[in-house]
């Protein structure tokens, strides 16, 4: 969707997160009309319209960089923010890459297949929970108990914030909260209250011993 090749629909995060991108000018009248009738919206802090097709002059540059990139298969399920669903490893090729340089974001129709396909449980893993909200809006649309935290939060100690998102997802994995059998590691039938165990909470250890330099 766009508005006469200047304004682009760049990511629809949530039922009620859109992200648009282009003519700078268009988006300043549309933020200003937007706030008069107090309609929460404000101007992301980035240079270029990530995800439209304004982005293309680079794709050239690009793809010199990820050309040698093969994709394999994964071990765990991948959910494309591309295609909005699960996607094979087939899908993850170098034109899938490059067109997700330029096509629009579609977290929400891949939180919504997530949440379909049984998956309750959610960390944002980047520097500040901007899409916890969003994940949030889509299990209240779906009305799904679960659990949606980030894993850092801006003027917050690293390792702080990393250790409370282990210990809080260590404690829901040993508990009630439902976690799909595709994301659980092999454990013995007899293995008590640690019935499951998932593969993230590795990732989250990794993580604090890099930043630890343990």
């Amino acid at each position: 969707p766009h508005l006469k090749g200047r304004v682009f629909v760049a990511a629809i995060n949530g039922p009620k997160g859109t992200v648009v991108g282009g003519d700078r000018e268009i988006i300043q009248t549309w933020l200003s009309r937007l706030s008069a009738q107090n309609i929460f919206c404000r101007e992301l802090n980035i240079t270029e319209a990530y995800h439209t097709p304004l982005i293309g002059r680079y794709r050239n540059r690009f793809y010199k960089n990820v050309k040698q990139l093969k994709s394999v298969k994964a071990k765990t399920p991948i959910y494309s923010a591309m295609h909005g669903r699960e996607a094979g490893h087939l899908d993850l090729d170098i034109s899938y890459w490059m067109d997700h340089f330029i096509w629009p974001v579609r977290f929400y129709h891949a939180i919504r297949a997530m949440v379909e396909d049984g998956f309750n449980v959610f960390v944002e893993l980047s520097t500040h929970p901007v899409l916890v909200p969003a994940i949030e809006g889509v299990l209240k649309e779906y009305d799904v108990d679960g659990e949606v935290f980030g894993c850092l939060k801006k003027e917050e100690p690293d390792m702080e914030m990393f250790e409370q998102c282990y210990r809080r997802l260590d404690s829901i994995v040993r508990g009630d909260v439902v976690v799909p059998e595709t994301v659980r590691l092999e454990e013995p039938a007899d293995a008590g209250s640690v019935r499951h165990r998932v593969q993230l909470l590795d990732v989250i250890r990794d993580s604090m011993k890099e930043v630890s330099g343990g």
